[in-house]
């Protein structure tokens, strides 16, 4: 990100459904860094979608494993 945007970072289960918020604000230019703490999720398979302004979106697969 190259100037300040409306930043979303959502983990969604196998099924679509939204199970965690990380991120839903204005952030700064810059590389930044979010934890999530998994442990009352159940293991399984979970996608990490990050939306930037609505116009850029990245998602990526990720596996919980208890």
């Amino acid at each position: 990100m190259n100037e300040p945007g409306h930043v979303a970072l959502t983990i969604y289960d196998e099924q679509g459904m939204q199970v965690r918020t990380l991120v839903n604000e204005v952030q700064g230019a810059g590389l930044h860094c979010i934890s999530f703490h998994a442990a009352s999720v159940k293991p399984g398979i979970y996608f990490c979608r990050l939306n930037i302004d609505g116009k850029q979106q990245v998602v990526r697969k990720m596996t919980i494993l208890n």
